[in-house]
């Protein structure tokens, strides 16, 4: 018998990729470059890590358990409270690496001159007692800092990382409830002042609080378990039932987290917010909309200065004129014949379609202009049979209307046209709710809907995994860009340019165990708010097909959890902003028709973050010739979103988010995430 022969994979190189809180638990990096690299909080259990060039690598807090790291680079290293016991540090360079509070009982390798006190080397320590280090403090004065100015992501961070330094600290659970109301997520409030209470059980504010919220919630039996213990040291409450403990609890809370939130959930405090000013892209779409195109091209201007996309609103404008008459026309070639056109409003003005709203005499039709650059016959052909399958099964999907010989679309001007019947409804409130009706219809798509039998056919601006799934890569981004010629100097002027191609190799070989074992099935690629409807009779209507393709049915979920609950910031290294109570939600009503299979789970997280990948590919080819500004606003964002998928997710991949089922490895005491 002869056994295959397995070529070694190649090296990655890692340099400066922000990977805090990382989940390499078995991984293999061997003679990686993870040069200043951020590694801070990430779990690299028994990663083989042989070779590896960690030089000034910040791996504060990590855990580094069991891993091989022989003959691996460490100079310069911040180790601070890692955890290296039993790691093989054999050969490794540990010059000016700073070891401090770092667990190392049983690793091997360690310099001779370390001394360490009951398995962990001392350090430093803020009080008489060494009982909490300074980098613990720090940490938390840093999340103090960041919470305050509006940063919750990161402040979340930091104060995750200050309770890993002091576990018992009632002071950190309490901080992340607060952190919580802020986000509108009483849910995991709840859980931390929980958490609080387990490990100070005499904590009384928490125990207010948590009794408040309970009330607020209307759990009402629980309200009274807590306020018990309260009630001999709070005169107070001691005369009050729990029914009616509520004002008496707002008073002793005084100006906190949780009243805030409770203010804010009052008819009285919504009546008198302060309209919201549109800015960017809602500022010209409602310009646009209301006719007003000189207002349009004022807004386009000032966000042509800082959003890639201003390009595309510049591309699109001095065509709005000639579309609209387009319309009009179209109109009188459909059957059945619709009267004059009483008035028109833009809805939408996309990278693929532009659309609008037509009022006639003979009522409201909804009219697409569609990017020939972008999509062929052979495409809107896909989408047509699609399309009419789901309305055979009792969808609520568009239906275009056909000219006397049947055809739907009509060319014009290197593009086409096309009208489709009206969809009354009302667009989904950003509530739970509507989140969990959203998964729902999202999974009985895939229950019922067709597979169809090939891919759509190859168009200009692609979705999907395929990226992901070709034996290389990283290499194949580089070649799809290099497709574009307008693009290369922009491109190799670019720091991050090359950064790219790594990150997706890494995020690949986390998926190429579980991606070929997810069900495959019709995809509608673009499951956002924008593209639902909430109809009178309570179910949704599904807009926008033109994404629709056979794929992983997981992939579908990702991207809709990315539109609908997901915000990437600006900068690459922090965490995204997540709609927890949203996530759940959507999760939730999914899984209540069509349960996710372990290895969907296991990619979830993964693909979620990388959802949008052809589509960001798409608009820098589209884009960069018009506006070479697009390549550096663009690529940090592209580069932060590849960086946490191939970090594992950190946040994403948590139990509280995607379940207990969750396949992916995650370690309660060094990453744990509300």
């Amino acid at each position: 018998m002869v056994l295959p022969v397995f070529a070694p994979l190649p090296p990655l190189d890692l340099r400066e990729a922000p990977l805090a809180e990382g989940h390499f638990a078995h991984t293999d990096l061997t003679d990686a470059d993870l040069r200043r690299a951020d590694l801070q909080h990430a779990d690299l259990t028994g990663a083989r890590l042989r070779g590896a060039r960690l030089t000034w690598a910040d791996l504060t807090r990590a855990t580094l358990a069991d891993a091989d790291l022989r003959n691996a680079d460490l100079s310069n290293a911040d180790l601070t409270g890692a955890d290296l016991r039993g790691a093989d540090l054999r050969g490794a360079l540990l010059d000016q690496a700073e070891l401090a509070h770092a667990q190392v009982a049983g690793a091997r390798g360690l310099p001779k001159s370390l001394q360490p006190h009951r398995g962990i080397v001392p350090g430093p320590m803020a009080l008489a007692d060494a009982e909490e280090p300074q980098a613990g403090l720090d940490a938390f004065a840093r999340a103090r800092s960041l919470h305050a100015a509006g940063s919750l992501a990161a402040a979340e961070r930091a104060y995750r990382l200050a309770g890993a330094w002091q576990p018992q600290s009632d002071i950190v659970p309490y901080a992340l409830a607060c952190l919580a109301l802020d986000r509108d997520d009483s849910q995991t409030a709840r859980q931390w002042l929980l958490e609080t209470l387990r490990v100070e059980p005499g904590a009384d504010r928490a125990r207010l609080e948590l009794a408040l919220l309970e009330l607020a919630t209307g759990q009402l039996a629980t309200a009274e378990q807590l306020l018990a213990p309260l009630r001999d040291r709070l005169a107070p409450l001691r005369d009050v039932a729990a029914a009616h403990a509520e004002p008496v609890l707002r008073i002793l809370a005084g100006d906190t987290a949780l009243v805030a939130w409770l203010d804010r959930r009052t008819p009285h405090a919504m009546a008198t917010t302060t309209p919201r000013q549109l800015t960017g892209h809602s500022a010209a779409a409602d310009a646009i909309a209301s006719g007003d195109l000189h207002l349009a091209e004022r807004h386009v201007e000032e966000l042509g200065e800082r959003e890639p996309l201003g390009a595309l609103w510049r591309l699109l404008l001095p065509k709005l004129r000639a579309t609209a008459d387009a319309f009009g026309a179209l109109l009188q070639t459909r059957q059945p014949g619709l009267g004059p056109v009483h008035s028109l409003r833009w809805h939408a003005l996309g990278a693929h379609a532009t659309t609008a709203r037509v009022e006639t005499a003979d009522g409201v039709v909804w009219t697409q202009r569609v990017a020939g650059a972008l999509r062929s016959a052979a495409g809107l052909g896909y989408t047509h049979a699609i399309q009419e399958a789901l309305h055979a099964r009792g969808f609520a999907v568009p239906r275009w209307l056909p000219d006397a010989a049947g055809l739907a679309w009509l060319a014009f001007d290197g593009d086409w046209l096309l009208a489709a019947h009206d969809l009354p409804g009302e667009t989904l409130a950003p509530t739970p709710e509507h989140s969990a009706l959203a998964g729902g219809t999202l999974a009985r798509l895939h229950v019922v809907a067709p597979t169809p039998m090939s891919q759509r056919p190859p168009e200009g601006l692609r979705v999907g995994l395929a990226l992901l799934q070709t034996p290389d890569p990283g290499a194949a981004w580089l070649t799809e860009l290099a497709a574009e010629p307008s693009l290369a100097a922009h491109l190799d002027a670019h720091p991050l340019h090359r950064r790219i191609a790594p990150l997706l190799e890494l995020t690949a070989r986390r998926l190429r165990e579980a991606l070929p074992l997810c069900p495959i099935g019709l995809c509608h690629g673009d499951f956002g708010v924008q593209n639902l409807r909430l109809q009178p009779d309570g179910t949704l209507a599904v807009l926008d097909w033109d994404l629709a393709d056979r794929q992983p049915l997981v992939w579908d979920v990702a991207r809709a959890l990315d539109l609908l609950a997901v915000r990437w910031p600006q900068r690459a290294e922090e965490p995204p902003l997540l709609d927890r109570p949203k996530v759940r939600a959507f999760l939730a009503g999914y899984e209540a028709v069509r349960p996710l299979t372990p290895p969907e789970r296991a990619a979830l997280p993964l693909l979620i973050p990388t959802s949008r990948l052809e589509l960001d590919l798409g608009l820098l080819t589209l884009l960069a010739p018009l506006d070479p500004d697009v390549v550096g606003a663009l690529l940090p964002r592209v580069y932060g979103r590849v960086a946490y998928a191939a970090a594992g997710a950190p946040q994403l991949a948590s139990h509280a988010l995607l379940g207990e089922r969750s396949a992916l490895p995650y370690d309660a005491d060094h990453g744990r995430t509300s």
